[in-house]
């Protein structure tokens, strides 16, 4: 519906977790003409047919430069990231890193909402009536 009026590709993920809720979204567009751009990966099973199939490089959090260093330690599925040791992968890169990959398996680590105090900043602005060109 959304893609018919806005022209905008719209899939749903549904998951335990965020990170596995995200991979059922890319899942859900990436199949689309298959899963009807809906997919739901609470089952184990299913979720595990997921990341046994889909490249790292798709997950949520991990961009190009972490693909190629994790392809580099010879993680190339998600289902090896998954199964990766979180201490090593916390050393080795950031705290993002670790809860990734231990959403990926199902243990919540990331909320839903992010509970972000607003920043305290101070603004200095100037104007003028005519345009400066000059200094």
């Amino acid at each position: 519906m959304v893609y018919r009026e806005v022209g905008i590709p719209v899939g749903v993920g549904i998951s335990t977790t965020k990170t596995l809720a995200k991979l059922a979204n890319w899942s859900s567009k990436k199949w689309k003409a298959r899963t009807g751009a809906v997919v739901e990966r609470c089952c184990p099973l299913k979720q595990e047919k997921l990341l046994r199939y889909t490249d790292v490089g798709e997950v949520w959090e991990i961009g190009r430069r972490l693909t190629t260093q994790l392809q580099g330690m010879g993680i190339n599925k998600v289902w090896v990231l998954a199964k990766a040791d979180h201490k090593t992968l916390r050393r080795q890169f950031n705290i993002n890193v670790e809860r990734t990959a231990r959403e990926l398996p199902g243990e919540y680590c990331m909320s839903l909402t992010e509970d972000v105090e607003p920043k305290q900043m101070i603004a200095c602005t100037r104007s003028f009536s005519e345009r400066v060109t000059d200094y």
